[in-house]
């Protein structure tokens, strides 16, 4: 049998990306850690990770954004 090369995996985030994702979290980080009852805390929860989200995805866009128009 022949070896078989395996693919290196590159990084899912870079660092700009990871301390960018670490400081939305930090920003909100009185909901995550403060009980507020169950459904309360459970819907501002939810609402808060999708902020993160949304917050993370227009980062990473303008990131991809930044560097297309850099190189045209």
């Amino acid at each position: 049998m022949a070896k078989e090369k395996t693919k290196k995996r590159c990084q899912n985030w870079s660092k700009s990306e990871k301390a960018f994702a670490l400081e939305l979290i930090k920003f909100q980080e009185e909901i995550f850690e403060r009980f507020q009852g169950a459904n309360q805390g459970k819907l501002k929860k939810k609402l808060c990770w999708e902020k993160i989200a949304l917050d993370l995805n227009a980062f990473v866009n303008f990131q991809i954004f930044a560097k297309v128009m850099y190189i045209v």
